[in-house]
C-alpha cells in the first residue's frame, strides 16, 4: 500500500536565528524552551494540503531564567497530498505532516546554531497526537500555493 500521505515539498520562508551576545560561555545551551503552533489549510479542491509549523524560543525572563544562548523564529511550510480514500485526511496532515515539518526545522536549527558562537541547539522532540483535529481551512490562496 502507497502512503496516504505524501510531501511534496517544504521550505523555510522564515529563518530567524539571533546570538545573544551576553550569554555566559559556560551555561547549558540546550537549556532553553520552544513553542511551536501548527497551522493546516486545504486547497479548494481538497487533497492538497497546506502546513505550517512555526517553532520560537521562548524568553527565559517570562520564566525566571538566564538568557537564551540564541533567540530562534524558525516557520516551516510544507505541501502535503493526501490519498483520496483516506478516512481523515485532517487528522493525518495535523499529525503527520507537523511531525515531518518540525523534524526538518529541529535539524534545520541544530545545522545554523552549530555555526554559531555558542554552539549547537538540539530542540526537544515534540509530539503532535494531542492536537485536536480542527477542520483545515479553504481558501482559494491556498489553492494558488499548491499548485
Amino acid at each position: 500500500m502507497e502512503s496516504p500521505l505524501a510531501l511534496i515539498e517544504y521550505c523555510f520562508p522564515v529563518a530567524q536565528v539571533v546570538a545573544n551576545p551576553e550569554r555566559e560561555k559556560n551555561s547549558d545551551v540546550n537549556d532553553i524552551r520552544f513553542d511551536a503552533e501548527v497551522g493546516v489549510a486545504e486547497s479548494a479542491d481538497g487533497g492538497l494540503y497546506q502546513v505550517t509549523v512555526e517553532i520560537t524560543s521562548i524568553d527565559p525572563i517570562e520564566i525566571d531564567k538566564e538568557k537564551n544562548p540564541y533567540d530562534i523564529h524558525v516557520v516551516a511550510l510544507g505541501h502535503f497530498k493526501v490519498h483520496p480514500d483516506w478516512p481523515d485526511p485532517g487528522k493525518l496532515v495535523r499529525v503527520n505532516g507537523a511531525s515531518i515539518l518540525y523534524s526538518a526545522a529541529r535539524e534545520f536549527i541544530i545545522t545554523i546554531t552549530s555555526r554559531g558562537p555558542w554552539g549547537a541547539i538540539t530542540i526537544p522532540t515534540k509530539s503532535f497526537q494531542t492536537i485536536v483535529p480542527n477542520e483545515p481551512e479553504k481558501s482559494c490562496h491556498e489553492e494558488k500555493l499548491i499548485d
